[in-house]
């Protein structure tokens, strides 16, 4: 008759067997849902569209009193014509940074 701590060590390697074997059942069951729920990137559109509008300000040397700043790019025309027709809406910002434009750039890989 084997002792009592004899048994209980082949209990532990035993669930220590089975807790393995059931660690590697359940990855590779995972495995392909991971790879299939992974889908590829888009591809980047041909071309982007940057928003830019002016800024003026007052310099007192007179030197520099206006410039461009970028306020958005876009992946379509239609929405930097939504983004530009929000920049037109309020007055003072249009008071302050005059008016907004879009122009199309082709993307770079």
């Amino acid at each position: 008759m084997d002792s009592i701590r004899e048994l209980q060590r082949r209990k532990r390697a035993a669930a220590r067997a089975r807790a393995g074997l059931e660690a590697v059942l359940a990855a590779a069951d995972l495995a392909p849902e991971v790879e299939e729920a992974e889908e590829p990137a888009p591809p980047p559109p041909a071309r982007v569209y940057i928003v830019f509008r002016g800024a003026r300000w007052a310099d007192p040397d007179g030197r520099l009193r206006e410039s461009d700043s970028i306020a958005g790019v876009y992946d379509s025309e239609q929405a930097a014509r939504k983004a530009i027709a929000t920049l037109r809406a309020d007055p003072r910002e249009r008071e302050l940074y005059g008016d907004a434009w879009y122009q199309p750039y082709p993307v770079q890989s």
